[in-house]
């Protein structure tokens, strides 16, 4: 009887052991990251990089703005500079039938 209780003490005293073995104490945890800033210097990134990017957009169009409005105007200076060479051919023409008569 006493060789059993030593045996069943033996055991429950092994059973800690066994257990660690199983579950270590080491147990490696990924280290969680710590960002060297606080929230609002985060804050204050991210609005910066939002600010950065509306700016950017902003210029964009701006440029295709300007860039339309510079084709319209080269184009009405096409359509003037052929209007002004289709009236002083007609000008030569009634020249030349003015001489001719």
């Amino acid at each position: 009887m006493k060789l059993l209780a030593l045996a069943t003490f033996v055991v429950l005293a092994a059973t800690p052991a066994l257990a660690a073995s199983a579950y270590p104490d080491d147990v490696s945890v990924p280290p969680t990251p710590t960002a060297s800033a606080g929230p609002s210097d985060v804050d204050a990134e991210i609005a910066a990089k939002d600010a950065a990017r509306q700016s950017y957009y902003q210029n964009k169009l701006d440029a295709a703005n300007a860039q339309s409005k510079m084709d319209d105007a080269q184009s009405q200076a096409d359509q003037a500079a052929s209007e002004r060479d289709a009236a002083l051919d007609r000008a030569d023409q009634d020249r030349s039938d003015i001489h001719n008569q």
